[in-house]
């Protein structure tokens, strides 16, 4: 019941009211104190001992997706939060209590003392509420601070103007210890580094648990979403190639399982089959432009359209473009056909 009211909630876009849930207070409240040194590392044992069976790790993969694309509506798609309401209209902050979640509370906010020698104002009611709005902002800019270093990458660190950065932190270290436990996260560079990171990530992952999540069809997929949005947020000049190898890996999994099967048999295949192999093949081909690879995706497209259907033919035609056009001349024109019509 708990999985089928989450997905309800996932599906019609309630991403805070599933951090704010019942699963996500036994999930992120059962942390308990912070020993490690980062957040990700918090998350990773935390996700080993709460995901003992196959509808513990959808939970988590549930928060980890609502949590991302919480990140992506504030920052890329909207709507906002605040419903047209000016910030002196709103009663109280919609992120408040997951942004952060309590247990990292005191590790991402540093607390600020308030300055204790100000001048006396006529108006006490006043000078404490600038004082405290002088705080909450040093207090903002401190927690901004301390997610955004978790999230570098090389050296390299996210854009500072984003917005709550902490969900894509949350998202992506749920995501990757579900779809792939024994991989070092993005702190570890390319080089031996990561090699005996690896290593030791291997060692530290409980027995039966890669038994129990292999079952999530969809965490491979979801992974690679995140690790392409990480990469996107980054400042560095080129791109990441840690951040590459990882989205590669997610993206080479989803093909091998939902997309190369289709290919190899796509007349007896459905077309939702056929339709979530070419979403698949587009998304990954975006991947490899944004992340400037060879080719910037071109193959990954070609195959998308071959698992569609979709047939495009480049053409000429004579026209008019625009009503104020007099004349018609030679426009450059494509014609398109979608394989839609033909399965139903």
């Amino acid at each position: 019941d708990r999985v089928r009211e989450l997905c309800k909630l996932l599906c019609t876009g309630k991403y805070t009211d599933i951090l704010k849930s019942d699963s996500a207070t036994t999930f992120f409240g059962g942390i308990g104190e912070l020993t490690e040194e980062t957040v990700v590392e918090h998350l990773r044992k935390r996700i080993f001992s709460y995901c003992t069976n196959v509808t513990s790790c959808v939970e988590a993969e549930i928060l980890g997706v609502a949590a991302l694309n919480m990140f992506l509506q504030l920052n890329y798609t909207g709507p906002s939060l605040d419903h047209g309401l000016n910030p002196a209209e709103i009663v109280e902050d919609p992120l408040s209590g997951i942004n952060p979640h309590d247990c990292f509370l005191e590790r991402l906010v540093a607390t600020v003392n308030e300055p204790q020698d100000h001048q006396q104002e006529e108006n006490e009611t006043s000078a404490e509420e600038k004082i405290e709005k002088l705080t909450k902002s040093k207090r903002d800019m401190v927690y901004q601070n301390a997610v955004l270093s978790e999230l570098a990458v090389e050296g390299e660190w996210p854009c500072q103007v984003c917005e709550v950065p902490y969900f894509l932190l949350i998202a992506r270290s749920i995501l990757l210890t579900l779809s792939k436990p024994d991989r070092a996260d993005w702190t570890h560079s390319i080089g031996s580094d990561e090699a005996q990171a690896s290593a030791d990530y291997s060692q530290s992952v409980p027995e039966g648990f890669s038994a129990v999540a292999k079952h999530l069809n969809a965490s491979h997929l979801w992974c690679a979403r995140a690790g392409l949005a990480h990469e996107r947020l980054l400042q560095s000049r080129g791109p990441s190639i840690t951040l590459w190898n990882e989205v590669e890996e997610m993206y080479g999994h989803c093909c091998a399982t939902l997309c190369d099967p289709v290919g190899d048999d796509m007349e007896n295949r459905s077309y939702k089959d056929r339709n979530t192999a070419a979403s698949i093949m587009l998304e990954s081909g975006l991947a490899e432009h944004h992340f400037d690879r060879e080719g910037k995706g071109k193959k990954a497209f070609v195959k998308a359209q071959e698992l569609s259907g979709l047939e495009v033919e480049v053409t000429g035609a004579v026209g008019k473009r625009t009503k104020f056009q007099q004349e018609a001349t030679a426009q450059m024109l494509v014609k398109a056909k979608s394989a839609l019509g033909q399965t139903q």
